[in-house]
């Protein structure tokens, strides 16, 4: 999967983050929780606020949304490899392997 970070602005105190703190948003693992990147380091945070309806009561607010896309590895039957991001012009392509 390629990533474009998203940005999650704090506004209110939401511990261990401060107003104005940025979170930079990668992947939704479902159910409200994401890969964020923070104090160096990729951890999980959970981000309950919906992207485009900007609540004031919320703890922050989406600045830029994530971007992710979809890229799969082929290998030719002369071992010669590589990706695409465009899987339907290829036969034999499945998420395992």
């Amino acid at each position: 999967m390629h990533t474009k970070a998203g940005k999650f602005v704090v506004r209110k105190q939401s511990p261990p983050y401060k107003v104005g703190d940025v979170i930079w948003v990668y992947t939704y693992l479902g159910e409200g929780y994401y890969r964020v990147w923070r104090a160096g380091e990729m951890v999980t945070q959970e981000i309950s606020v919906m992207p485009n309806h900007g609540n004031p009561d919320d703890w922050g607010y989406y600045q830029r949304l994530p971007e992710s896309h979809w890229w799969i590895r082929l290998r030719k039957e002369n071992g010669l490899k590589g990706w695409t991001n465009a899987p339907k012009r290829f036969s034999g392509t499945h998420s395992c392997g």
